[in-house]
């Protein structure tokens, strides 16, 4: 059937196709190889491509290691007795997750070696001026004379914009762009409705994305220094494995999806908001974070909540890197009142995984901790992976992926005795809004935590509430024995959650406490870089509420660039059209500074009226 198949797609490149290629003629050959051979004999090299390879052996029922095998013995049996032919040539392309496995895999699992030596080959990442040329040269509809630029009805300036829009959209990706100008029949739609990076969807074997990018730590975390500082980078540069491998960062970029552009010894980098997120949380410590990144939050795609969280992440794994008693080292926050403070052998592990996110309509398959969902019922599979990998390694850090009906980060660790200790973090940083961290809040995180677990037997599951603002109700909960000493948290009853031993709330409400929390005071700049985290929420959730009048519009712009930048509103006649206008052009502002990208994305300068 495979031989039928490629004979009749040769077949049909032909004007008119040779003899040898006629049924009767087909007949006299035992086996494809011999076909080929002769007709390459007489028409001359063939060249042929297999796409979507990936979707030939990516079986629900198989993981990535045996849809490998699979493809591996197809490479063996089925193409390599075509390779002794000088005239042919093949090329194999697609997207899999197991593909990652072959020809080049960062990872310490051991597979089947094979005869056949696989080249990878570098996917071009599309610049600005290769999108604009195939704007203007590319035809709307086979068949047809009109172009993408005719089609849409733009001028020069117009494709220029679009050029630029859709490379920050799709990162120069060849599948995204396409798929984005088949999905937006109009200029004005593309460019006012495709304003959210592409993400991976369920192809996406997180796990192994983020080993591959703790496999790369040092070259990615040099790309991610020049983004952050703004500085062009030399992408020719060469780095060398423990093995002695060298590979180049142009091939490292590439192969995580990473776009570049300008000069190849002074390139501008561009990395997906995902690529950004993974990079941040897995090899990224504490130090970094508060020193690198964290002051110069404005020019990442990672949103200031989001990198409050992983803030509160990073302190919980630079404190716990080794055994350590809570209340010693986090003695303002933890008591040996707590259960989880008076343990002495605390661990958690450094480097952060990746768990999937779960949701009703997730993944009931076969979810495992590589899928990208899972459904609540067969969390308890997913728990099983997760305890064999802790009774292995001895701690394990999770955190799910976004819109998670769980606590938003994991950390895991096998104490004395064998006791499985999970610690599940609710981080909420709602100091510069209206809400605050309630009793209902609180509730709906013991909630979401204890459906985690069936059962409490061998195991200590504590709750924290890492927040900036609770409600008086809730502050005015803490007992007077932790009044008296000072104590900057409370516990939680924990009634009627059968599977929750404690739920401790820490009050990070005031810089002084999250100063000790963070371990910065006398460090100024980090002490300033964590509250600009703090406080930036506020006009991006205050301007992003259509409900808000001029006064308090007014009243939420802290920042004077970001003032300078709404001014020329300030002199229309109309109120209520100014706030309406100020919404809108908040809203897409908003988005340049939480979804923009790195260096040499002009997300400091762009007019809101010009996007």
């Amino acid at each position: 059937m495979f031989g039928n198949k490629i004979v009749e797609a040769i077949y049909d490149q032909f004007e008119r196709a040779p003899e040898i290629l006629a049924p009767k003629s087909i007949e006299n050959f035992a086996d494809l190889a011999n076909l080929l051979r002769a007709l390459t004999s007489e028409v001359g090299p063939l060249f042929i491509m297999f796409d979507e390879i990936g979707c030939a052996f990516s079986h629900a029922t198989l993981n990535d290691y045996e849809r490998r095998e699979q493809f591996v013995f197809f490479c063996e049996q089925v193409l390599f007795p075509l390779f002794m032919n000088p005239n042919l040539f093949f090329l194999i392309a697609g997207r899999a997750t197991f593909l990652n496995y072959v020809g080049s895999r960062p990872t310490k699992v051991e597979l089947s070696s094979s005869p056949v030596k696989f080249q990878r080959i570098g996917l071009n990442l599309l610049r600005p001026y290769a999108i604009k040329e195939i704007i203007k040269k590319t035809v709307w509809l086979t068949g047809q004379t009109v172009t993408i630029k005719e089609h849409y009805g733009m001028d020069d300036a117009e494709v220029q914009i679009l050029a630029r829009h859709l490379f920050k959209m799709t990162y120069g990706h060849p599948r995204s762009l396409v798929a984005a100008l088949k999905k937006y029949d109009t200029y004005e739609i593309l460019m006012t409705e495709y304003t959210t990076p592409d993400i991976p969807g369920d192809s996406v074997n997180w796990q192994d994305f983020a080993v591959r990018v703790r496999y790369y730590e040092n070259p990615l975390k040099e790309m991610m220094d020049s983004a952050v500082e703004l500085t062009l980078f030399d992408i020719r540069s060469e780095w060398r494995d423990k093995g002695l491998k060298t590979i180049t960062y142009d091939l490292i970029a590439n192969m995580l999806g990473i776009a570049w552009e300008g000069t190849i010894d002074e390139a501008t980098l561009y990395m997906p908001p995902y690529v950004q997120l993974v990079i941040l949380a897995s090899i990224y410590p504490f130090k970094d974070l508060m020193d690198k990144v964290a002051p110069s939050i404005g020019r990442i795609a990672v949103e200031y909540a989001e990198m409050f969280e992983l803030l509160c992440l990073a302190r919980f794994q630079e404190v716990f890197c080794a055994e350590a008693c809570p209340s010693d080292v986090l003695s303002a926050f933890f008591t040996t009142h707590h259960k989880f403070g008076r343990r002495a052998d605390v661990r958690f592990a450094k480097s952060t995984s990746w768990m999937p996110k779960i949701i009703n309509n997730g993944n009931q398959s076969n979810p495992s901790l590589s899928t990208v969902t899972a459904h609540p019922r067969k969390w308890s599979k997913i728990l099983d992976e997760i305890d064999e990998i802790v009774a292995d390694q001895g701690a394990l850090s999770l955190k799910p992926l976004p819109q998670s009906a769980s606590s938003d980060i994991l950390l895991m660790s096998l104490l004395e005795g064998g006791t499985k200790l999970t610690v599940g973090l609710a981080v909420r940083n709602d100091a510069s809004s209206k809400t605050k961290v309630s009793k209902a809040t609180i509730e709906d995180e013991c909630g979401k935590f204890n459906r985690m677990f069936s059962s409490s037997e061998g195991r200590l599951n504590v709750l924290i509430v890492c927040a900036t603002a609770y409600t008086d109700t809730v502050m005015n909960s803490q007992s007077d024995v932790e009044k008296t000493r000072g104590c900057l948290s409370t516990c939680y009853p924990t009634a009627g959650y059968d599977y929750i031993h404690e739920v401790i709330l820490l009050f990070l409400t005031t810089p002084e406490n999250r100063s000790k929390f963070f371990g910065i005071q006398g460090n100024e700049q980090r002490k300033e870089a964590l509250e600009k985290i703090i406080r930036s929420p506020c006009w991006m959730s205050k301007f992003c509420a259509s409900s808000w009048t001029l006064d308090e519009y007014l009243e939420a712009i802290e920042d004077e660039e970001l003032f300078q930048t709404v001014k020329p509103y300030l002199d229309a006649s109309d109120d209520a059209k100014l706030v309406d206008e100020m919404s809108t052009q908040a809203r897409r502002w908003s988005l340049v500074q939480s979804k923009f990208y790195f260096a040499g994305c002009e997300a400091r300068s762009i007019q809101p009226r010009l996007l």
